[in-house]
């Protein structure tokens, strides 16, 4: 594996799969809170998001069924640490 070993390539690989969702997420939470439609009328929007990777669900039934619930979970943590955020599944983490 030019000396890099199995447990290191699988880590880094871990870290790559959870970048885009990351900029994703970070893009989405941005876009939202600079939009200014309705500054005028003194309100403000916002995004909270949740984050699920579908790494360990492969060849499982009602992947989209499962990942649905587990990002949903992920917003509401997102939510409750406050305005503007983002995280993972926690069996993404």
């Amino acid at each position: 594996m030019d000396g890099v070993s199995g447990e290191a390539a699988q880590r880094q690989r871990g870290l790559w799969e959870r970048l885009l969702p990351l900029r994703v997420a970070e893009t989405v939470v941005t876009a939202v809170a600079e939009i200014g439609m309705f500054a005028d009328q003194g309100l403000r929007i916002g995004a909270s998001v949740g984050i699920a990777c579908s790494g360990g669900l492969a060849g499982r039934e009602r992947i989209a069924d499962e990942l649905m619930v587990r990002a949903d979970r992920a917003m509401y943590e997102a939510k409750r640490a406050g305005k503007g955020r983002y995280r993972f599944a926690e069996e993404d983490k």
